[in-house]
């Protein structure tokens, strides 16, 4: 839907538009897939088609204003990295926190923090992206309080120490990533804050400036997958898990 009016409306293409999605547990839940609110009542449904309506309206309303309002920046690119994400399919989760300590964890990880600036001819900045492969999903048991877990801390962080610029987030390849430990919301505050900062250390140190081109392209990739397994290899499977 806001693909389809943000061509409608601005001529945009979909290669154009990013939506990213930063993957928490404390959010709505939104009909983007069969069955996804089959857990739901009638009224609860209708609130989460009603949130998704409405999430769409804002963002095209947002697309509309951000054109509107074009004006010459400066794009600059760095990146730093923070190291509070485990690889969640090599470590249990119990002993995440004993393995981090004995800097004993496996699997693959990645820690890059990349970051891009968006500053004024002045130098003043007016926007910051910046992203981390790594589910916001610190608050995994806290279903019921509203939170953009540590991305959302992260942007929060960066907004109030530069009051004139927009902080966005968007989340990397995290499919097998976690926090190392998760609990409670100041956990999430915590993470957020070591993320804000490693965003701030990569706007303070030299960055590549970027040439005034813009090229976009998107790409359909169909998923070859595997023979499902079999009942008797998942509960193999489930027996041979720590």
């Amino acid at each position: 839907r806001v693909l389809f009016r943000s061509k409608a409306e601005f001529g945009l293409e979909p290669s154009q538009i990013l939506l990213t999605s930063a993957h928490t547990h404390c959010g709505p839940l939104l009909p983007n897939r069969p069955g996804s609110l089959s857990m739901l009542d009638e009224k609860d449904r209708a609130l989460s088609e009603q949130y998704c309506a409405e999430l769409g309206d804002k963002i095209v309303e947002t697309t509309g204003r951000a054109l509107a309002d074009l004006a010459p920046a400066r794009l600059a690119a760095g990146q730093t990295k923070v190291e509070f994400a485990a690889n969640r399919r090599n470590n249990a989760e119990s002993e995440r926190p004993r393995l981090a300590q004995q800097s004993a964890l496996a699997g693959p990880v990645e820690h890059s923090v990349p970051v891009l600036a968006v500053s004024e001819p002045t130098g003043k900045l007016r926007a910051v992206l910046f992203g981390y492969a790594c589910h916001n999903t610190t608050m995994t048991g806290d279903f019921y309080q509203w939170c953009g877990d540590y991305a959302g801390f992260a942007q929060a962080a960066l907004e109030k120490s530069h009051p004139d610029a927009t902080a966005l987030f968007f989340i990397g390849c995290a499919g097998d990533q976690d926090p190392v430990v998760r609990g409670p919301l100041k956990l999430a505050q915590d993470y957020g804050n070591k993320l804000a900062a490693a965003v701030e250390a990569a706007l303070l140190a030299p960055q590549a400036s970027l040439a005034p081109t813009l090229k976009t392209t998107m790409e359909m990739v169909t998923l070859n997958f595997g023979p499902a397994p079999t009942e008797a290899e998942l509960e193999t499977f489930k027996r041979d898990q720590p």
